[in-house]
């Protein structure tokens, strides 16, 4: 195994691909940095001489902006992953491996593990970049607002929740190495993988962002009804309000992503309560022990050509 790593190791020091890649990475950042940073100007420049509190561009929003793993350019990394495992069957390096006597058992989890690595050694350099920018011009401030998480998109977040936000975070990048890597052993082929990854994910995220509208939308009339004061209004927004959330449970444990962008607000703070924690945690390890050992087991039973 740790020959194995040491290979990928050095076929990423000598690999062009990453080093476009990389450099694509963090150009990516600087540019979502500075059109945060436009945005901001341009909000001032129209308040009239009034301080705005709000900032676009700031340390926290960079940071969960960043993280999402099926947004901006944490979408394109699992692709290079493909491309990355998928040469390994194309050029015969597989092969080669099971001639110089590495089980394979042991080549699948270099395979995963390199894959992994690949993925951190690309995002990590992009979310240091857009949260240094953010925090230059914007501050950091655990317990500021954010852009983009919740079901009202915006939102003050705590110290406590970007700790679980980049605990989800991380664990989601382990169950989407998982996912690329066994449908690349399993088709062997770049061409099918790529549509099947884009797919997969941004249906995860676009079920995600519905559902939060969806919630952010039954609360709208569940306070509509309130101020209305008509109780069979307020009763029928309750039970509708109870429904989707349920839904939304539901979505949490099936679908790994949706825990984290799925917080729930407590006195205008997103906050993560301990069955939506636990449910991102669960799923997403759920789904990489489910691909990574499906994946070795048939891995192990097909013949390498």
């Amino acid at each position: 195994m740790g020959r194995l790593m040491k290979s990928f190791f050095y076929k990423v020091s000598k690999d062009t691909a990453f080093r476009v890649a990389f450099i694509i990475g963090c150009a990516f950042a600087v540019i979502l940095a500075l059109l945060f940073l436009a945005i901001d100007l341009v909000l001032n420049t129209f308040a009239d001489g009034t301080d705005l509190s709000f900032k676009v561009l700031s340390g926290q929003t960079m940071l969960t902006m960043s993280m999402l793993p099926a947004q901006d350019f944490a979408l394109v990394i699992p692709i290079i992953i493909v491309c990355f495992v998928g040469l390994e069957f194309s050029q015969g390096t597989i092969r080669n491996k099971v001639i110089a006597g590495y089980s394979k058992f042991e080549i699948y989890s270099s395979l995963y593990l390199s894959g992994l690595l690949l993925y951190f050694m690309l995002i990590v350099p992009h979310i240091l970049i857009c949260v240094s920018i953010g925090s230059i011009f914007g501050g950091f401030d655990p317990n500021g607002s954010v852009l983009g998480v919740g079901t009202n998109f915006t939102g003050t977040v705590s110290p406590l929740f970007i700790l679980q936000y980049v605990i989800l975070g991380l664990l989601s990048y382990t169950s989407i190495v998982s996912f690329v890597v066994f449908f690349v052993t399993l088709f062997r082929s770049i061409g099918p993988c790529i549509p099947i990854t884009i797919i997969i994910l941004l249906g995860c995220y676009f079920v995600t962002t519905i559902m939060n509208t969806v919630i952010s939308t039954t609360e709208s009339m569940l306070t509509v009804a309130q101020v209305s004061g008509d109780q069979a209004s307020i009763t029928e927004a309750e039970k509708s309000l109870e429904t989707v959330k349920t839904i939304s449970n539901v979505l949490k444990v099936i679908d790994p992503l949706a825990s984290m962008s799925m917080p729930t607000d407590v006195d205008g703070v997103s906050t993560y309560d301990n069955y939506s924690f636990f449910a991102g945690v669960g799923s997403n390890l759920a789904y990489a022990a489910a691909f990574f050992f499906g994946g070795a087991a048939i891995f192990r039973k097909r013949d390498i050509k």
